[in-house]
């Protein structure tokens, strides 16, 4: 069994101008019998107002399940993803009422929670890009992404140096929609 837990200091600027500490946002990875869980909280003064958990295969890294909670003043909001072969399933719990949605799944299409887990397991060796397809479930949208290997650089964190890659994360933009000139000069 692998358990890793980060946690960050969610800061903002006060009307003293320094930075003051108002929450912490935690990421625990868990991994056991081949499903890789990565769970993250935001909780601000004491309040927790979300949680994401994603659970993936830890060979294939495709997604199984996902799930967000999130709280909107005295309003809470659960959103549950079912990844399946062919399709998945998206069902939101609000106060108004219980809502559906299902999308094609054609390609590997993979968590935004997943994100910093499977850029670290992407192998650069032989191609220095990579297209990914990441569904905001909060959305439901799929956008297609590109990890590109920008270069090996050190890094000085206090007295120690570590060697490590620079990636870059890009959203891919399709610019081949044609736009129509709403204008029409005619040749007299």
């Amino acid at each position: 069994m692998y358990k890793n837990t980060y946690i960050y200091n969610i800061k903002v600027v006060s009307d003293k101008a320094a930075y003051e500490k108002v929450g912490e946002y935690k990421v625990e990875i868990v991994e056991e019998n081949g499903i890789r869980t990565v769970k993250s909280t935001v909780v601000i003064n004491g309040t927790e107002l979300e949680s994401n958990q994603v659970l993936y295969n830890s060979e294939s890294l495709l997604p199984i399940k996902s799930q967000v909670f999130t709280k909107f003043g005295d309003m809470d909001i659960n959103i549950e993803c079912h990844y399946k072969k062919n399709s998945i399933e998206l069902v939101a719990k609000t106060p108004k009422g219980i809502y559906k949605k299902k999308l094609k799944n054609r390609d590997n299409i993979y968590d935004n929670l997943q994100v910093y887990d499977l850029v670290s397991k992407l192998d650069f060796t032989n191609e220095q890009r990579h297209k990914i397809n990441i569904l905001n479930i909060k959305t439901s949208i799929v956008e297609e992404y590109e990890i590109s290997y920008c270069c090996l650089e050190e890094v000085r964190l206090g007295d120690k140096v570590y060697s490590c890659s620079r990636l870059s994360l890009s959203k891919v933009i399709d610019c081949t929609e044609k736009r129509i000139n709403p204008f029409v000069l005619d040749k007299t």
